[in-house]
């Protein structure tokens, strides 16, 4: 278990900080649809807890404690019990248009992404 665990962690310090980085699945094995559902905990990141929105509950996620210039931040998001990270995406993409990404009404994530006006 602990070779495991050292693999892993070996995984997550490798992987390069970059804008376009979508996040690694992380297994918690927990029902997301839950308000005390929590994912495992990020330096730098608070835990937004699940709440109602717009009458749909919207799963916790963690955002970043800091913002960076010309970044917007996309939260992270469930798919089964499996948590993905959230990631930075640049403000502006010439004339093309963030649409979001956010969860139908049947709980399944739809990604977000740019499209053109």
């Amino acid at each position: 278990m602990n070779t495991l665990r050292a693999m892993l962690l070996a995984g997550l310090l490798a992987v390069p900080s970059v804008s376009a980085y979508a996040g690694a699945g992380v297994t918690v094995g927990i029902d997301p649809w839950r308000p005390e559902a929590v994912a495992p905990a990020r330096p730098g990141y608070v835990w937004v807890p699940g709440h109602q929105e717009g009458g749909m509950f919207v799963p916790g996620y963690y955002r970043p404690v800091e913002t960076r210039p010309g970044y917007a931040y996309e939260p992270g998001y469930w798919r089964g019990g499996v948590y993905y990270d959230g990631y930075w995406r640049p403000e502006r993409n010439g004339s093309a248009v963030w649409v979001p990404g956010h969860y139908s009404p049947n709980h399944r994530w739809i990604e977000g992404h740019w499209a053109n006006r």
